[in-house]
């Protein structure tokens, strides 16, 4: 499931951005997604999103994604912060567009720690226009590092709900660990909290549940 940190991420983004007044760029500050249904393993998916609230300060939006079939699968929502500066004549940084994966983990370049630890170096395919690590790729690596600790415990419930909280920015060539502590362990329900480190300071916490839909 948090693979789709990204494309949620950029579609309620954008939107946040398009709904702020006198402002042309945002952060994320907190990012939600809930699964209403099992993913589909091969087909496309589309993401849409509307904006609910928006001042010059921070703005709301809720989105959702459908399969092939119209059918609503995950349910999203962002908060975004105004931003002074605009990042979009910043020059790119280049990088190569890396061939077939195995598996997420793999397309990241996540490290395995242990079984509740998991690092990523910040390299220019993970970073937003702005240089930093992209909100959506922090979803991402949080979720599967969730999974990992939770198949440790030997628990294999399915992701159903993901919500990050964005506490500093990530910058580029940084080496951000992520690191699971179980909350809650049931038959039925599972919680996880994540917590993204770099240089001892937190940067994001990220809770995230499991359970048969």
């Amino acid at each position: 499931m948090g693979a789709l940190g990204v494309l949620v991420d950029d579609v309620t983004g954008y939107t946040v951005i398009e709904g702020l007044i006198g402002s042309s760029w945002s952060v994320s500050t907190e990012i939600w997604l809930d699964v209403l249904a099992p993913l589909p393993a091969t087909d496309a998916l589309v993401a849409r999103a509307r904006l609910l609230h928006a001042t010059n300060v921070s703005a709301f939006t809720e989105g959702w994604v459908r399969d092939s079939t119209g059918a609503m699968v995950v349910a999203c929502r962002q908060r975004g912060r105004a931003l002074a500066e605009d990042p979009t004549d910043l020059r790119p940084s280049s990088y190569e567009l890396p061939g077939a994966a195995e598996d997420v983990s793999t397309l990241l370049g996540l490290r395995t720690l242990g079984a509740d630890r998991t690092s990523l170096e910040v390299v220019p395919l993970l970073e937003n226009p702005r240089h930093m690590l992209h909100g959506g790729v922090t979803m991402c690596a949080a979720e599967v590092t969730a999974v990992q600790s939770r198949l440790a415990a030997g628990v294999d419930l399915p992701t159903t709900s993901l919500h990050t909280a964005y506490t500093r920015g990530v910058p580029a060539g940084s080496t951000i660990e992520f690191r699971a502590s179980t909350r809650h362990a049931g038959r039925t329900f599972w919680v996880t909290e994540v917590v993204g480190v770099v240089d001892d300071r937190i940067t994001s916490v990220s809770t995230v549940s499991a359970q048969v839909l």
